[in-house]
């Protein structure tokens, strides 16, 4: 059923492939849950996607959960996007994180998009600092941007060995 379903999606047969989908959703194929609720989403059909989200989530799809963040963040909910980007991000979504920042950079909210980047440098999230980095850039704080790309340069991300050579000749990643 997956099999067609799938192929149907791929050909751009969304509305035939969508009950194929469900149905193999409601009998536990978590694949068909994340596929079922992307085709409602594309749809416009959110309300009707989100609960399709949250039983692939449960069923084990971690890829699912910065989905539900965007179906928030869409719908205009953006303190719960946030908690669910917090939540994928715990799960090694390596987007999450940027999603976030860049929803709270368009609401004109920079230092929330920073305390929230910091946040996940303070877990862990190499990819934060580079992530830092860039919005500093964006935000005309050359100085600070080049701080976190030499903290992420420090780290391998060749972006930011890259971008530090240009900046500062006299850098040495070592």
């Amino acid at each position: 059923m997956c099999t067609l379903a799938d192929h149907l999606r791929r050909i751009g047969k969304r509305e035939e492939a969508l009950p194929l989908f469900i149905r193999a959703a409601e009998s536990g194929n978590v694949l068909a849950m994340r596929q079922a609720a992307s085709l409602l989403r594309l749809a416009d059909r959110r309300r009707e996607a989100l609960p399709w989200y949250l039983r692939a989530v449960q069923s084990g799809d971690k890829s699912s959960i910065r989905h539900i963040a965007t179906l928030h963040k869409e719908a205009g909910d953006f303190d719960t996007a946030l908690d669910w980007y917090g939540k994928a991000a715990d799960h090694h979504d390596t987007e999450a994180h940027r999603e976030a920042a860049w929803m709270l950079w368009d609401q004109d909210r920079f230092d929330d998009a920073l305390t929230w980047l910091h946040a996940r440098v303070e877990k862990g999230d190499r990819r934060a600092i580079r992530e830092t980095a860039d919005l500093l850039r964006e935000a005309n704080r050359p100085a600070e941007a080049l701080h976190w790309y030499q903290r992420a340069a420090q780290g391998g991300d060749a972006y930011a060995i890259d971008y530090v050579e240009r900046m500062d000749p006299s850098w040495d990643e070592n």
